[in-house]
């Protein structure tokens, strides 16, 4: 007779499968996970095997049948004592009798669980399918039917879940609990991951992983809402971020004193609220992108969403009589003003953060800089005293200055805030030819400020995508509020032109925002151009102070030389710095004739000197018309 537990040679890969031929003692216990889904599949196996003769689920006496189903109904007798026999510390055994399933209960979970690991060669998709693989008769069908209904101790224990509530009970997809799976792969009972958490730090992987569900999850129900996504991997990713956050219960449960633990009990019966914070958790730590799509509006909303149909239901909890917007837990990005609309379908484009309150609640360190790796924010260098500027100019930077070092006394003591409620920042206009400072400036009033410098940058700004500007302008003035930065706009004339010219509707929508954000802000905003007049008129009102930058005269050029020229820079006796200053140059071709000149002479000779001639080559590289240079500035009669 064929030994009942040879598996076929197809399917026995697996980490539970054992390819020995062996006929264990009915008596003898399972010692581990393996062992039970081994002699679960040989008795599923067998009666997949006997389906095409017509035989079911049997409890026949092995007399009253073929010699196959004598062997199956003995198969099926040994796998239930040895079940009865193994003792607790076989997992998957004491969760069953921790749920107190019955027989049918327990083998839906084995060959889901045979299923989750892809031992068994069919596929399993809804609660037909297991009645199928079960081999079930009709009776068995209904009590197994009955089991994966709304009401069985499968769903209520969240041993196993099923998607669409709507389907036929028989059509309805099901999978294992990841939970169960995962420990059985481990062959480790429900506590032990939780149980591995010691210091609420260690938790930051598990968080984590979290928010990078969340994401898919949200990505994958866009995906359905446009027309394109397939329902399938959204049902995945919901039951995955259903796991996660259930053990996150359960680990916090141990942890009763962790901050994460005491932010969970302010959200007892709101569990879609607790998400959104976990998700705006993940943004604050910096698992993902913090300008990820998943902070908008319509991604909170979709990682909450249970079925897409339910999406337009969640946009009402962030609105501001919602408890999280009201409760100061959670704001649009740059303050509550931010969230210009109370309509639903607005609160979609809105980008959320968590507030000072959450923050604190959630034991999360509010950083000076939210993005202190960003390579657009920088320590300045440069202070106003390694600056060459004329006295009109200086006089200008100093008053700004002033404005932003005693703003608490103008605003507040002198009562100016309370007729100024808008445009309490400084807002400044450099404006001038390129290379008279514009840049060096923003960086010295930075660092006489002790700020870093964010230099917003054009190119990451501007968007080919509708409304994607607009909320690339807001992430700016909020980065530089979050950083307490100077926000510096070069070549401002590329954002802030004239509405009158434009030819794009978009094109005036992005100077509206500008407009507003420069009203909302209260910091330094600087805003550098070389064509004063292409600026909006709008602006006029909003800038605190016009600084012109003109080209040098003779005097200031020699004091730029002056303080461009190194110490320690070895120069020619025929070099005369009052000659140099004859040249017609810019603070920023003083710097290229330096720098190339210094490379020409060390290229010639490392341990020679800058002579003269280096400056004139060097000056005919900056200015492209060496004759020309020659004959204005008379180096040969130098010396």
């Amino acid at each position: 007779m064929t030994r009942p537990y040879r598996i076929s040679k197809q399917v026995n890969q697996g980490p539970f499968l054992n390819t020995r031929r062996e006929d264990p003692d009915p008596t003898t216990p399972f010692k581990n996970n393996d062992q039970l889904l081994e002699a679960a599949y040989a008795v599923f196996k067998a009666r997949r095997d006997l389906s095409g003769q017509g035989s079911m689920f049997t409890d026949a006496a092995p007399e009253t049948g073929s010699k196959q189903t004598a062997s199956l109904g003995k198969l099926e007798r040994a796998w239930r004592q040895r079940f009865k026999a193994t003792p607790d510390t076989v997992t998957l055994v004491k969760q069953c009798r921790d749920a107190r399933l019955n027989r049918i209960e327990t083998e839906i979970m084995m060959v889901l669980l045979l299923h989750a690991y892809g031992l068994w060669p069919q596929g399993i998709t809804d609660i037909s399918d297991v009645i199928s693989a079960l081999c079930l008769t009709p009776t068995h069908s209904l009590r197994a039917l009955r089991a994966l209904s709304e009401t069985g101790t499968l769903i209520r224990k969240g041993i196993v879940v099923c998607d669409d509530p709507d389907e036929d009970l028989r059509d309805r997809n099901i999978s294992i609990s990841p939970d169960i799976a995962h420990n059985a792969l481990l062959n480790h009972g429900p506590g032990r991951d939780q149980a591995a958490f010691r210091y609420e730090d260690e938790l930051q992987p598990f968080l984590a992983r979290l928010t990078g569900i969340m994401r898919k999850k949200s990505d994958a129900l866009n995906g359905i809402l446009r027309g394109y996504g397939a329902q399938q991997e959204f049902l995945k990713c919901r039951r995955k971020q259903d796991s996660l956050l259930h053990s996150l219960d359960q680990i916090l449960e141990r942890h009763p004193d962790w901050n994460l633990s005491r932010a969970r009990k302010c959200f007892p019966e709101n569990p879609h609220d607790w998400t959104v914070i976990l998700a705006l958790m993940g943004k604050a730590l910096h698992h993902i992108n913090t300008d990820d799509d998943l902070f908008s509006g319509a991604g909170l909303c979709r990682a909450i969403c249970r079925m897409p149909e339910l999406y337009h239901a969640m946009l009402d909890r962030l609105l501001s009589h919602a408890p999280l917007v009201r409760g100061g837990y959670i704001q649009p990005c740059g303050g509550n003003d931010n969230l210009f609309s109370e309509n639903a379908g607005a609160v979609q484009g809105v980008e959320f953060e968590l507030t000072a309150k959450s923050l604190q609640l959630l034991g999360i360190q509010q950083a000076r800089a939210a993005d202190k790796w960003d390579s657009s924010l920088r320590t300045p260098r440069l202070r106003l005293s390694d600056l060459a500027l004329p006295e009109s100019t200086y006089s200008a930077v100093r008053m700004a200055l002033d404005h932003v070092r005693h703003a608490a006394r103008l605003l507040d003591d002198w009562g100016l805030g309370e007729v100024f409620h808008y445009g309490r920042g400084a807002t400044l206009l450099f404006y001038g030819p390129p290379g008279t400072g514009k840049t060096a400036t923003a960086e010295a009033i930075a660092s006489e400020l002790g700020r870093p410098l964010l230099a917003a940058d054009y190119s990451q700004i501007q968007n080919c995508f509708v409304g994607q500007t607009e909320k690339n302008i807001v992430k700016a003035f909020r980065k530089a509020r979050q950083a307490e930065a100077v926000l510096f706009w070069d070549e401002a004339d590329a954002m802030f032109y004239d509405r009158d010219s434009a030819r794009y509707n978009w094109e005036v929508r992005n100077v509206n925002v500008l407009l507003q954000e420069i009203e909302r802000f209260e910091g330094v905003c600087i805003l550098a151009t070389n064509r004063k007049t292409s600026l909006d008129k709008a602006f006029e009102r909003r800038i605190s102070a016009k600084v012109e930058f003109p080209r040098p005269d003779r005097a200031l050029r020699e004091r730029l030389w002056r303080k461009l020229l190194p110490g320690r820079l070895p120069l020619a006796d025929d070099v005369s710095v009052a000659r140099l200053s004859e040249m017609d140059l810019s603070g920023g071709e003083i710097k290229n004739v330096i720098l190339n000149a210094a490379r020409l002479a060390c290229g010639r000779d490392e341990h020679g000197k800058v002579s003269v001639f280096d400056f004139e080559r060097a000056l005919a590289m900056e200015t492209q018309d060496q004759q020309t240079c020659k004959t204005r500035i008379g180096f040969q009669r130098l010396g």
